[in-house]
């Protein structure tokens, strides 16, 4: 993903207030509310029969928390996000079978869930940047399917 300075500085310099946990169940749980059928991949997270259930979900927090954590890895290497995401890719092609819309999907949730958390701080220029960086992840974690 190419950033300018300006944007690599908007990103990060956001990215680094980001509680990862919070921000994290409360994306993953937005993705398994407003597209159910993603829901299919986590039958091992018990309850997720309602918005509440996904939400209060400690298996969603968690994971979420996990999803960005890798992301923040990707943020580390922007300028090689298919050799960072690789094995993560390989994993949800090959074993998972997850449909790699669903990676473009989360990305769109997780900026919507960065506006909602950072209000006035999210400004359409850090939108933008985010943006191409979510864009950039979900390219490269579909890189291993064919």
């Amino acid at each position: 993903v190419h950033l300018s300075g300006e944007e690599k500085a908007a990103v990060t310099g956001l990215w680094g207030k980001v509680d990862l946990e919070k921000v994290g169940g409360q994306s993953l749980g937005s993705l398994l509310i407003v597209y159910p059928w993603t829901q299919r991949f986590f039958d091992s997270f018990g309850d997720l029969s309602s918005p509440s259930a996904v939400m209060s979900n400690p298996k969603v927090k968690a994971h979420g928390k996990k999803v960005l954590t890798s992301f923040s890895d990707g943020l580390n290497h922007l300028d090689n996000l298919k050799g960072t995401f690789a094995k993560l890719s390989e994993l949800h092609c090959d074993k998972l079978h997850v449909d790699p819309e669903n990676f473009r999907l989360l990305g769109n949730v997780l900026v919507r869930v960065l506006a909602c958390n950072f209000g006035p701080e999210f400004t359409p220029q850090v939108q933008a940047a985010f943006q191409k960086v979510v864009a950039g992840v979900a390219n490269a974690l579909a890189h291993k399917y064919h």
